[in-house]
């Protein structure tokens, strides 16, 4: 189960109208039947899929699958929502990295949701199982000795997201929303075993709308998060934060989002560090509509995340991306971005700066529902720790269909 917002909350305040799944439901009159199935097929060039600086692997790659987006009213005041998007993957060079070895690719946006109101009250009830095969960052470490292996082709795990949320509407213009939510990551291989883990979330916030322009609010999160294996420490953690999202003009929107975060990490695991977490995390997003054509966004990012073999991780992140509709049915999009993170200790604490800029260009066809795009993505980072340097080039080419 998840919230769209999951990387946020438990460490850093978030959006509390935006916690509300069930928001774009309730705000519409009445809920119609709908079902929209579609199909997609991927082509890509990678040539460094297992992000390495010392042996880099390069393949070409298939990816095939199907969606679904359905939604159905189970009686007055009561909405069902099912969004599934699975596929296969196949690797031509490295067939054992094929999805028939592993599981079927899943997207983390799949899941099921159920939304109820009574009264003024409206509550969520949201499952979202993924299954994701990444090799980026990925390492392994053997608990027992502490050995680390840095040349990890694929890290497989299943993410299972549910949450329970309601939402009080006291008038028009306040909104009081609560809840609890359960995270769980499951690896596939035994290697990984040391990254299973459970994370229980409580959570408590209100939104306001101050002015017709201004909405504000803030949130109160406690988190506790366990692993299964005793290599990461357990932890609780508190978490303070509030929001301001501001029409700056009709063409000019300012998010900011400041939380206070600490973390409590015990001794039950053995992976060297001892360090705790007390800082805050920002988010700034500053978003302008230069007409109708063209949209661009600046943005900023501070936060601290569990780390992967170490307590956290704090990562800071400047952005920015556009979005061009260049003629009739085409679009143009691009992104760019600095990241700095910086592990808190552990057996081989990393510091790192990664440089990511992107390209897409996209089009649909005026009579049929079909729809394709190509993209490159050039990925490079530099770490403290050469073997974790790499540069990374990816070439996409996609096409959609719409049944």
């Amino acid at each position: 189960m998840a919230l769209a917002v999951w990387a946020w909350i438990g460490w850093t305040a978030t959006d509390a109208g935006a916690q509300d799944g069930c928001r774009d439901w309730e705000s519409s009159t009445t809920v119609t039947r709908s079902l929209d199935l579609g199909s997609y097929f991927r082509l890509e060039y990678n040539d460094n899929i297992n992000a390495s600086g010392v042996k880099p692997l390069e393949d070409m790659i298939l990816r095939t699958g199907f969606s679904i987006d359905a939604e159905w009213p189970i009686f007055q005041n009561n909405s069902l929502a099912l969004n599934f998007d699975a596929g296969f993957t196949k690797y031509f060079s490295h067939p054992e990295l094929d999805s028939s070895n592993s599981f079927l690719d899943i997207s983390p946006e799949s899941g099921v949701q159920y939304c109820m109101k009574v009264g003024q009250i409206t509550i969520g009830l949201s499952d979202n199982l993924s299954f994701e095969a990444d090799p980026t960052d990925s390492l392994t470490v053997d608990p027992q000795s502490n050995v680390l292996d840095f040349e990890v082709l694929q890290y497989n795990r299943f993410t299972n997201n549910g949450a329970i949320n309601a939402e009080w509407e006291l008038n028009r213009d306040t909104r009081i929303n609560f809840g609890f939510q359960r995270e769980d990551v499951l690896p596939v291989d035994a290697e990984f075993e040391f990254s299973r883990r459970t994370s229980n979330i409580l959570h408590v916030g209100g939104t306001r709308a101050i002015a017709s322009n201004l909405r504000a609010g803030g949130n109160i999160a406690r988190t506790k998060t366990t692993h299964k294996v005793n290599f990461q420490n357990d932890s609780e953690g508190f978490n303070l934060g509030t929001f301001a999202d501001w029409d700056v003009t009709e063409f000019i929107n300012l998010f900011v989002n400041v939380s206070w975060n600490r973390i409590k990490f015990d001794e039950s695991g053995n992976n060297n560090d001892g360090s705790d977490v007390s800082a805050f995390n920002t988010e700034v997003l500053l978003r302008h509509e230069a007409n109708r054509n063209f949209s661009h966004a600046l943005a900023f990012f501070q936060r601290t995340n569990l780390g992967f073999i170490s307590n956290s991780q704090l990562e800071k992140r400047l952005q920015y991306s556009f979005d061009w509709s260049l003629f009739a049915r085409t679009n143009v999009t691009g992104l760019v971005f600095f990241e700095r993170g910086e592990d808190s200790g552990g057996l081989s604490g990393e510091a790192y700066d990664r440089r990511v800029w992107q390209l897409k260009y996209s089009s649909n066809f005026k009579n049929y529902p079909i729809s394709w795009s190509i993209e490159y993505r050039n990925t490079e980072k530099t770490s403290n720790i050469p073997v974790r340097n790499y540069n990374q080039n990816r070439f996409e080419f996609v096409i959609k269909y719409d049944f």
